[in-house]
C-alpha cells in the first residue's frame, strides 16, 4: 500500500511538472511568434509591393509641397529643434477663448458661470492716453502749480 501511494505521488509530481513546463513553453512560443508577426509581417519591409497609382500621385504631390514651401521641411524641422516653438510667430502658443469644454458643468449644483476678467490696458497705452489729453507727444507734463498759465 505504501509503495502504491509513492507511485501515485510520483506520477502526480511528474504530471504537474509536465503541465508547468508545457505551459511555460507554450507561453514562450506565443510571445516569440507574436513578436515575429509584429516585426516581420505587420511592420515588415513593403518596398517590393507596388503602390496604387492614385496614392503614388498624392504622395509625390505632398513631397513636392513639403520641399517647395517657404522653408523646406528638413530645414524647418531643424530650425524648430534648435530655436524652439516661440521663435516662429505662427507656432507660438496662444490662449484659447473656447468655452465649449465648460458647457456640461452648467448642470452641476452650485455651478458659477465663468466670467472672463476685463483686459487691463498696458502701461504704454495708459501713458499715451494721458499725453494725448492736452500735452503734445514727447513733452513732459508740468508738475508746477504756479499760476503762469
Amino acid at each position: 500500500m505504501a509503495i502504491r501511494k509513492q507511485a501515485i505521488r510520483k506520477q502526480l509530481v511528474v504530471g504537474l511538472c509536465t503541465a508547468v513546463v508545457t505551459s511555460a513553453g507554450l507561453f514562450t512560443l506565443q510571445l516569440w511568434y507574436s513578436s515575429y508577426l509584429d516585426v516581420a509581417v505587420i511592420h515588415g519591409d513593403r518596398s517590393h509591393v507596388s503602390m496604387d497609382a492614385k496614392l503614388d500621385a498624392v504622395r509625390n504631390e505632398e513631397r513636392a509641397k513639403l520641399a517647395a514651401g517657404p522653408m523646406p521641411i528638413d530645414k524647418a524641422m531643424e530650425a524648430l529643434a534648435q530655436r524652439g516653438r516661440n521663435a516662429f510667430p505662427r507656432l507660438v502658443a496662444q490662449p484659447s477663448g473656447d468655452l465649449s469644454a465648460m458647457s456640461g458643468w452648467v448642470h452641476r449644483p452650485g455651478f458659477k458661470p465663468y466670467v472672463p476678467r476685463p483686459v487691463a490696458a498696458p502701461a504704454a497705452e495708459a501713458t499715451a492716453l494721458t499725453t494725448s489729453a492736452g500735452a503734445p507727444p514727447g513733452s513732459v507734463p508740468s508738475t508746477s502749480t504756479e499760476g503762469g498759465g
